[in-house]
């Protein structure tokens, strides 16, 4: 439940939002490029193997250079709809001759009507998990990458007129670092007899636009904020009083080793109603994004499963 007070919708929205298809139901998108300008993060991503294990995989999987994109859009819907946009200044002739030498192994070319597919398989020490990716040029900047089964869904759902596709999703102005959507209508409109407890809680919820930002001289600080646009006034209301206590509950589970931790979260939290609309904000200090930082990894290291021990050589006994 993050995101920006006020979300407008097209003024200055990325150019890969032309791209999303109908069906969509969620969306997270990255602007590299402010990215990159967040004090330390470079550093921060060298010191990270995890960070930088995945980024390698990234390039090596798509033959991309992070530093080549300049906004990544996450899109998914439903079981069939699921891709990743990839705003980059790479020409398709360019990127086409740096698979060539794949070809073979991991690298083939298709067409699809006017489109040519790029298929790469990914390369991984597992067979089970070297799945088939397929990357399309949309325009000249602008590549879907999506794994195999759901490529023809998603062009399938670039056929419906863009003015209605662009109408079903939401941005926040600026193109923020970080920011996504969520149709929450959508996604609780699924079984009405196994209703999940997010079905319970957010019945009443439409739709949600969420941004983070960074903040603070090293750029430790982070603001999570978010606007939800309710079914009607009297449910956006119930919803602004009911957030503290949603938040306290989800604290509570997360910081359960350490409570006061989870105090300090829910005390950073202030929401508004306008109308149907419940605007949070979640301003978390240096300090205490530290603070979580080194709590979520002690707790990662401590559930972390230890290696089988290795049997005493009884010939030696």
């Amino acid at each position: 439940m993050l995101a920006v007070a006020g979300a407008s919708l097209r003024a200055a929205a990325p150019e890969l939002l032309k791209f999303v298809p109908a069906g969509t139901e969620y969306l997270v998108s990255v602007n590299l490029e402010r990215l990159r300008e967040v004090p330390g993060l470079r550093a921060a991503l060298e010191s990270n193997e995890d960070v930088a294990s995945r980024l390698a995989e990234f390039e090596n999987t798509y033959n991309l250079k992070l530093e080549d994109c300049r906004q990544l859009l996450f899109v998914g819907g439903g079981k069939r709809l699921r891709g990743m946009l990839v705003e980059t200044g790479v020409p398709e002739a360019k990127l086409e001759a740096s698979l060539a030498p794949l070809a073979g192994n991991r690298y083939s070319a298709a067409t699809a009507g006017e489109r040519k597919i790029h298929y790469v398989t990914a390369d991984r020490s597992v067979p089970e998990d070297r799945i088939k990716l397929a990357l399309c040029y949309l325009d000249a900047d602008s590549v879907l990458a999506t794994e195999e089964p759901y490529l023809a869904h998603f062009l399938e759902g670039l056929k419906t007129d863009s003015a209605i596709r662009l109408a079903a999703v939401e941005a926040p102005a600026g193109n923020p670092v970080i920011w996504g959507f969520l149709n929450v209508r959508s996604l609780t409109a699924g079984n009405k007899r196994k209703a999940s407890l997010f079905q319970v809680f957010f019945r009443d919820l439409r739709r949600v636009v969420w941004e983070i930002a960074s903040g603070g001289e090293h750029g430790g600080a982070l603001t999570l904020s978010a606007t939800g646009t309710c079914r009607n006034e009297q449910s956006a209301a119930l919803l602004n009083a009911s957030l503290p206590g949603y938040l306290a509950m989800a604290a509570n589970l997360l910081f359960a080793a350490e409570p006061a931790l989870g105090g300090q979260v829910v005390n950073s939290l202030k929401s508004r109603v306008d109308g149907k609309k419940v605007y949070a904000e979640l301003k978390l200090s240096e300090e205490l994004t530290s603070s979580i930082g080194r709590y979520l990894k002690r707790e990662a290291e401590r559930r972390m499963m230890p290696p089988d021990p290795v049997p005493a050589d009884q010939r030696n006994r």
